[in-house]
């Protein structure tokens, strides 16, 4: 093999393409390696293509003999790409390509940049094990996710979804369809963090009442500044709330946090908003509590099983419905692009630690490439 470029620049696969930044800003950095779209949720076809590229095999990218790969490779998950990457079908399989970076014939992975704030969809346990740096784009979707929140819990409140479908139907029923104001309610959120705290805000702009549980409570300082109360258990902040919105990540902990035993915990008048991710909430309970009465509706940005929504709640009409879509704004599709390519340019081509880790891996330290030594 010719000796490596001091020029090379590192490999960047793509599961998805940068939609909202100019090619020129990726190609600057990187050489590209796209994966198709129609297979970009196939593991096998992205798994083979890894395995080609970092066993060296692959000539798809090199545009001479003597500018072959550099030694650091990137993965980016962009939106609606590949979006499962766990020990059982990715690492473990690929373990024995990445002892063979040491023999300095294949390109490292170094980081994978997820776009998306949650990240539930990559084992980082296992990538920080085998030094491979998990980062996310937090903060840059706060804005954009509690505005869907604050939307689900008008149209829940105010029964919009139910209004317009009459409407639609050629019906003018407006005194049969009653909704509740918001002001003086109570809004019960789960998960203070950066999106919970943008709704919180926005809730207090109609008057609501903020109380929140996480298992960490803020500093009474900051609960004061707010004006919000800690609820000490979930189940305590569910017999209280008016509506409850859901704003925390997807953990073994998390999965199925809501569940039969909180359902008969709320209110029958109490909504539920959910934006994080949909197993958080064990939709079958969820199902029957609707079905029941036993709380008066539900708002679904996220869903268990998606991209399939639960069928039965297609024909329940206190139910609102949106396809995963609490960041979907030009602006934030923009930074969390920008956020993904400053992460993969910190690693890959500066040599220096991301800007946003994921917790698992905050502690590992960027070593220079080898076409830098």
């Amino acid at each position: 093999m010719s000796p490596r470029s001091t020029t090379s620049k590192p490999l960047l696969i793509c599961t998805a393409p940068f939609r909202f930044l100019p090619q020129s800003a990726i190609t600057s950095h990187f050489q590209i390696l796209q994966i198709p779209e129609r297979f970009a949720t196939d593991v096998g076809y992205l798994r083979e293509t890894l395995r080609e590229v970092l066993k060296g095999s692959s000539n798809t990218l090199r545009s001479s003999a003597d500018s072959p790969y550099h030694s650091a490779a990137g993965l980016y998950c962009g939106m609606g790409g590949w979006s499962n990457l766990t020990t059982s079908n990715f690492f473990d399989p690929l373990s024995d390509l990445f002892a063979e970076q040491k023999n300095g014939t294949a390109p490292m992975l170094k980081i994978i940049a997820n776009h998306g704030v949650g990240y539930d969809n990559i084992d980082a346990s296992a990538a920080a094990n085998k030094g491979i740096i998990v980062t996310n784009t937090p903060d840059v979707v706060s804005a954009a996710t509690s505005e869907i929140a604050l939307s689900l819990i008008l149209q829940c409140s105010r029964k919009l979804g139910q209004q317009e479908k009459s409407l639609r139907e050629g019906k003018w029923v407006r005194r049969l369809l009653y909704g509740n104001a918001l002001g003086g309610k109570v809004l019960g959120i789960v998960g203070m963090g950066s999106i919970g705290r943008e709704v919180a805000k926005r809730a207090k702009a109609f008057g609501m009442n903020i109380m929140y549980h996480q298992r960490h409570r803020l500093p009474q300082e900051f609960e004061q500044e707010h004006d919000m109360q800690y609820a000490e258990t979930l189940h305590d902040l569910l017999k209280r709330s008016d509506m409850v919105s859901l704003h925390c990540p997807l953990t073994e902990n998390t999965r199925h946090l809501i569940s039969e035993k909180e359902f008969e915990c709320m209110k029958k008048s109490a909504y539920i908003i959910n934006t994080s991710r949909g197993p958080v909430i064990d939709e079958k309970a969820m199902l029957n509590a609707l079905r029941e009465g036993r709380i008066a509706g539900a708002g679904l940005d996220v869903h268990e099983y998606e991209p399939q929504v639960t069928a039965d709640f297609l024909d329940l009409e206190n139910v609102v419905l949106l396809p995963h879509v609490g960041t979907h704004t030009v602006e934030t599709r923009h930074d969390m692009e920008a956020l993904c390519l400053e992460n993969l340019k910190k690693v890959l081509v500066e040599g220096r630690a991301p800007v946003t880790p994921v917790k698992e891996c905050a502690h590992i330290k960027v070593a220079r490439s080898r076409d830098e030594m």
